[in-house]
């Protein structure tokens, strides 16, 4: 699973996050690349991953000494409602 999603920051920001997958139980990890438009330096990369706490509410933290921008953990919260609802269906079968 992919999203593309723009934003703007001091720069016009393209970031594609990748789902990479559940390594550990209840820890889903995503993979952020972001491109600066206007640049032709400075892309880079980070990873985030997302639990769900007891209360039910998705948490997204950055992965090691990344971040993640407001509107990152925006896209990666609609893709674990996505991830969530499937296995949720799945385990229905």
């Amino acid at each position: 699973m992919q999203k593309v999603i723009e934003y703007e920051v001091s720069y016009d920001v393209v970031a594609t996050i990748e789902y990479t997958g559940e390594e550990n139980p209840g820890e889903y990890y995503f993979r952020i690349m972001r491109h600066w438009v206007d640049l032709v330096f400075d892309d880079d990369e980070d990873e985030a991953f997302a639990t769900v706490n007891e209360k039910g509410e998705i948490e997204i933290e950055s992965y090691l000494t990344g971040y993640v921008r407001d509107e990152e953990a925006s896209a990666i919260g609609k893709m674990m409602e996505e991830i969530l609802a499937n296995l949720k269906s799945n385990s229905n079968d």
